[in-house]
């Protein structure tokens, strides 16, 4: 849930952009770290514990880092909706989770 409710609203929001071209605009990366940080802060709320280590990822960081490899370019399942003119999962992806946060009284801004 964490990349796919950072990179896909950023993918969208930014323009149009894939993970290659977000991770190389340092404003779009600022947001899908913020973003990303936002997820592991309600994750953690949800679990009452810290995020597991899942591939060596703990943190929003690794997961930005994982993604941001020579050759790595994802056009996120968002974008590639927008792009085809169809329904977007943002209820799912960013309606569920901030719902969540509400209940939980986590800051989502």
């Amino acid at each position: 849930l964490a990349w796919n409710a950072s990179f896909n609203t950023v993918a969208v929001a930014s323009g149009g952009n894939d993970s290659r071209r977000m991770l190389d605009d340092p404003e779009c990366r600022q947001l899908v770290q913020r973003l990303m940080s936002e997820v592991y802060r309600l994750g953690e709320a949800v679990t009452g514990a810290t995020l597991p280590v899942i591939r060596g990822i703990d943190g929003p960081e690794a997961l930005i880092a994982d993604t941001d490899r020579p050759g790595v370019v994802v056009v996120p399942s968002m974008l590639m909706d927008f792009l085809a003119k169809r329904p977007l999962e943002h209820a799912v992806i960013l309606g569920n989770p901030i719902a969540i946060a509400r209940e939980l009284g986590v800051d989502v801004p």
